[in-house]
């Protein structure tokens, strides 16, 4: 299993449970920083080397941005096999006529948020603890 961590869409520092969480693993890569309209792009060229199975973590911004991600994966033969969503807006509903998700999501965020709520109106687990434990759940599964 190799957890990916998506880099920040607008151009966010990496956050401490990311860097942390990769210092402690050998499993995990931090995708670098690529701001604009090639980070869609800059992110999948970096899964193609990765071994399977992809757990794929994004968080901010970038959360609304892993459908693509994560059928770009889907393309060069590197299938995702767990999303986790940190504390960012949830990806369009107008994702849920492809075939996104197609792998179980978890989103961690506040139990009272909006993202909770929509989350759960979709079927996907919410987890408010803490992140680096929902990301090696998701590994683990």
């Amino acid at each position: 299993m190799t957890v990916v961590i998506c880099p920040s869409a607008d151009g966010e520092a990496t956050p401490e449970w990311a860097a942390s969480l990769a210092a402690k693993r050998r499993d995990v890569t931090l995708v670098p920083p690529a701001v604009g309209v090639f980070w869609v792009a800059h992110t999948a060229m970096a899964l193609r080397e990765l071994q399977q199975p992809i757990v794929l973590v994004a968080y901010g911004a970038a959360t609304a941005l892993v459908p693509t991600v994560g059928f770009a994966a889907r393309a060069s033969r590197r299938p995702v096999s767990a999303y986790v969503l940190v504390d960012g807006p949830l990806p369009s509903a107008e994702h849920r006529t492809t075939d996104w998700p197609d792998a179980p999501v978890t989103c961690v965020c506040d139990a009272d948020s909006d993202m909770a709520r929509q989350a759960q109106l979709r079927g996907w687990q919410v987890t408010s603890g803490d992140i680096s434990d929902a990301v090696i759940a998701a590994a683990a599964t």
